[in-house]
């Protein structure tokens, strides 16, 4: 309806100006062409009908876009760590989803006594080794912790310690049945020119295994060495004993380096004759 009223009025400009004078200078007509610029303005103006019928322009501004905020979907695990003995100097931590298998891990070594981890929400299997596999340690009394999304648990602590495999798991692939390690080094400071026996003595089980370097060689390499804790000793026919530092770690499939420097400790007798 407006629209048609619009068109009856420009017409009826339209004729009146046609039928006007045209002086080169009249204030009348240019009123007049004014006036039906302003009407051919207006009827170019594009616009719409919202559902209420009320005119609204179609170069609207652009709704506003909305973020959604993630539910929270992770929480967090902490607790003490605890080395039981002198010999332990880092632990790896696993943390193992039983739903999914997804392993996650932590290291930690001394001095630091405490742990904490973010993961997602979820059941999970949490314990934990030395590099060398010796003596795993797990969650006294627990053997899976739940963990809600958002939740900060803490007192999860590893200081159970047990030999493994039946009571602590291993990580997935390992096998320590099948895996060795070895140890490489070089000697530095020795005082004679003799042949050498280097044997590296197993401190958990008292086993040792050794090779003999010929005069002159300054590096060895003792292989086959079943996982666990180490210390290298160096001994000539002429008395000279020199040693590692006092825990070399052999890791399955890896090879452990350690060099020979200290030759005024005190060390076991040879045990090769």
């Amino acid at each position: 309806m407006r629209r048609n009223f619009l068109f009856f009025v420009f017409f009826a400009l339209l004729l009146a100006a046609c039928n006007l004078p045209r002086p080169v200078s009249d204030p009348a007509n240019d009123l007049m062409r004014t006036v039906v610029a302003a009407t051919l303005q207006a009827l170019t103006q594009q616009s719409t009908l919202s559902p209420e019928g009320t005119p609204m322009l179609s170069a609207t501004e652009p709704a506003p876009t909305v973020t959604l905020t993630p539910t929270a979907s992770t929480g967090t695990l902490s607790g003490k760590v605890c080395y039981h003995d002198s010999g332990v100097l880092q632990l790896t931590l696993y943390f193992q989803n039983v739903a999914t298998q997804q392993l996650l891990t932590q290291s930690v070594s001394r001095p630091d006594d405490s742990y904490s981890i973010e993961l997602p929400a979820g059941a999970y299997k949490v314990f934990g080794w030395p590099p060398d596999y010796t003596l795993g340690v797990l969650v006294k009394g627990q053997a899976t912790v739940e963990l809600a999304p958002a939740q900060n648990l803490s007192g999860v602590d590893l200081c159970d310690y047990s030999q493994g495999p039946f009571a602590v798991p291993y990580p997935p692939g390992y096998s320590p049945s099948t895996e060795r390690g070895s140890i490489s080094g070089s000697l530095y400071g020795y005082p004679g020119s003799d042949r050498l026996t280097v044997v590296a003595f197993n401190k958990g089980t008292g086993y040792w295994y050794y090779v003999i370097l010929l005069p002159g060689e300054s590096a060895f390499t003792i292989s086959e060495l079943p996982a666990g804790r180490y210390q290298v000793v160096a001994y000539d026919n002429a008395g000279n004993t020199g040693g590692t530092q006092p825990t070399v770690y052999v890791i399955a499939g890896q090879n452990t380096s350690a060099d020979i420097n200290d030759w005024g400790g005190s060390y076991p007798a040879n045990p090769v004759h």
